[in-house]
């Protein structure tokens, strides 16, 4: 016979089995949802539905340059989707010129965006943009950049001068060029507004320094209160394109007044 105590040691066992078993299929059938919760979202992220475009870089720095410098670089891309794509239109940019090696992209396959672009004839920094159009979704409009900056070959003082009408030359200044890289070049042009300044230098010699001293024509100088001065420039090796500098020049008389307008208030015969 089960005795007393034996029947409650019973009931205590049967009780902790039951409340286990409860909290087992409570735990199984959450479980069971939240597989049943993400299977579908795994596989719609798994799935890349239609084309997809992708490039190795946004940006195209062409880094320094010189002037006038015919510049070529390109954008790399490629269809990361799982149908073709189609690039409907480049939008060009002012003297940009862009190129697709091809239009329509089967998924996986790679393509090339070239560029093409003339340097600032002065010194400069560039920023161009260009509008990739592309049936994906994502995507469908890109903007790439391109950017450039152009430098000259050798520095110069000064970049303005103020010149007096009174002064002897009109007190003009000498200006100073000197190579960068040391590297020897001409001078080539001297050329002033109304032709009212000229220099003297020998377009057949190569320095890596000139000190030009300009010679005012005072008469045509009058007439002229704003001018500038571009000095051309060319060097020996093949690959380096000719520069020129500018030099802005204003004139001035020797004194000046202020204020410019002067009002005398005359009293009235009635207020004396």
């Amino acid at each position: 016979m089960i005795s007393c105590g034996d029947w409650k040691i019973m009931r205590y066992k049967y009780l902790i089995i039951n409340v286990f078993s409860c909290i087992f299929i409570i735990l199984a059938g959450c479980q069971q949802q939240a597989n049943m919760a993400e299977e579908p979202t795994t596989a719609a992220e798994s799935k890349v539905a239609g084309p997809k475009i992708e490039f190795e870089s946004m940006v195209y720095d062409f880094g320094k340059v010189g002037p006038r410098e015919k510049l070529n670089g390109e954008f790399k891309f490629a269809n990361t989707g799982d149908a073709p794509l189609k690039i409907t239109e480049v939008e060009k940019c002012c003297g940009a010129v862009a190129q697709l090696d091809k239009d329509e992209l089967a998924p996986g396959e790679t393509g090339t965006l070239k560029v093409r672009y003339t340097s600032s004839s002065v010194p400069n920094k560039m920023e161009k943009r260009l509008y990739v159009n592309t049936n994906d979704k994502d995507n469908s409009r890109l903007i790439l950049t391109i950017q450039a900056e152009t430098v000259l070959h050798v520095t110069y003082e000064p970049k303005i001068m103020k010149l007096h009408l009174k002064d002897e030359n009109a007190g003009c200044p000498p200006i100073k060029i000197k190579s960068v890289d040391g590297k020897p070049f001409s001078v080539t042009n001297f050329m002033a507004t109304s032709n009212s300044l000229t220099a003297d230098f020998d377009p057949a010699v190569k320095a890596t320094e000139y000190i030009l001293q300009p010679k005012v024509d005072m008469e045509k100088l009058k007439r002229r209160s704003t001018g500038r001065i571009n000095i051309g420039l060319t060097y020996s090796e093949l690959n380096v394109q000719p520069e020129t500098i500018t030099v802005v020049f204003s004139t001035m008389s020797r004194f000046s007044h202020r204020p410019s307008n002067l009002v005398i208030n005359i009293p009235s015969r009635k207020n004396q």
